[in-house]
């Protein structure tokens, strides 16, 4: 622990006073003068409390140790900041190429996606040329075959006729317990 200027000499001045507080003590044993040993020790005990007193205040208000501690932590700190700072960079630069990418990527799907609908486009168009000309080649096929004519006349139907039944006569009876109908 090293003292400044003040508490060095305030210091001294406490190791004289105690000196002399001792002396004056010690010599008022030795003459029997109670005044001058009672003196002696209230002066040694100024003296002891001044110095520890200015000891106590060296303790207190030397920062050393703490300011060489809030050194490294604002190292730490700023290293830190600089880890964050480098990061952020690099994550915005991440980002930014992710984005191009997927914009590129955006325009190649469109563009595939147009050169995919032209391309069905055109099978569709011929696909429905193809039906078209065969529903044309067909429909005058069967103009050519008379299919079309009006003027003949059409041949009867020949229709199978089943012989007639008679309703059973469960559902007679069925019939005749309906609700609106008249009968035995």
């Amino acid at each position: 622990m090293s003292l400044n200027g003040r508490a060095q000499t305030t210091a001294a001045a406490g190791v004289a006073l105690l000196a002399m507080g001792l002396t004056m003590s010690v010599e008022g044993l030795f003459r029997s003068d109670v005044s001058r040993s009672l003196g002696g020790i209230s002066l040694t005990v100024t003296a002891l409390t001044l110095i520890g007193l200015t000891f106590i205040r060296s303790w207190i208000v030397d920062t050393r140790d703490e300011r060489r501690d809030l050194a490294h932590a604002q190292q730490r700190a700023e290293a830190e900041r600089r880890t964050y700072v480098s990061a952020k960079a690099a994550l915005e630069s991440e980002t930014g190429r992710l984005n191009h990418e997927v914009n590129v990527e955006r325009a190649h799907v469109a563009s595939t996606l147009i050169s995919e609908r032209q391309r069905m486009r055109a099978e569709f168009e011929e696909e429905r040329l193809q039906i078209t000309t065969e529903a044309f080649r067909t429909g005058v096929e069967m103009e050519r075959s008379g299919a079309f004519r009006r003027d003949e006349p059409a041949m009867p139907a020949n229709l199978i006729q089943f012989p007639k039944q008679e309703p059973s006569r469960s559902e007679q009876h069925a019939r005749s317990r309906e609700h609106g109908v008249v009968g035995p």
